[in-house]
């Protein structure tokens, strides 16, 4: 399976275009990279190669914030799968490690600024660990909060509901 060329289709947005590269795959009739003896058609093929890679670490995906009412947030991470977590907390600072996991992308190791939403969250960040990823949530006043890490379609994602006390 090789890409043999890629195309654009731009979509108007407002004031803005969004341009999207869409892959155009060829698959080689005489041997593909899945072997031609494992598949009897096409379609076999295309299922096979849509399947996740098997692998015991999952990836953190990027990290997000909502407002939840007064003083209310919830912060929350998408993920490639589900993984097993620990938490701990401090008067103002939450660290939840999220075990056998990886941040591929450097830019996702910023921290997320929401000091200026009214809610108890300062701020919250991902950074790598060895093989585990920690989500730092920095809180302006001590709060409660609840976690819990949720399948959802082909990852999981992990909700941090946070409240004023």
């Amino acid at each position: 399976m090789s890409i043999i060329s890629s195309f654009v289709r731009a979509l108007p947005l407002g004031l803005g275009v969004l341009s999207i590269a869409f892959p155009v795959y060829a698959i080689n009739d005489t041997q593909s990279q899945l072997g031609a003896s494992r598949h009897d058609s096409l379609a076999d093929a295309i299922t096979e190669l849509g399947k996740k890679p098997s692998s015991d670490v999952e990836t953190a995906t990027w990290v997000g914030f909502r407002q939840t009412g007064a003083k209310g947030a919830l912060v929350y991470v998408q993920l490639t799968g589900t993984v097993p977590m620990s938490s701990a907390k401090t008067d103002k600072r939450i660290v939840i490690t999220l075990s056998n996991t990886k941040i591929e992308v450097k830019n996702n190791q910023n921290p997320l600024l929401a000091a200026h939403f009214d809610s108890v969250v300062q701020s919250a960040r991902m950074t790598q660990t060895g093989q585990d990823v920690q989500l730092e949530i920095l809180l302006k006043e001590n709060a409660s909060y609840t976690s819990q890490l949720i399948e959802e379609g082909p990852g999981a994602v992990l909700y941090v509901q946070l409240t004023g006390n």
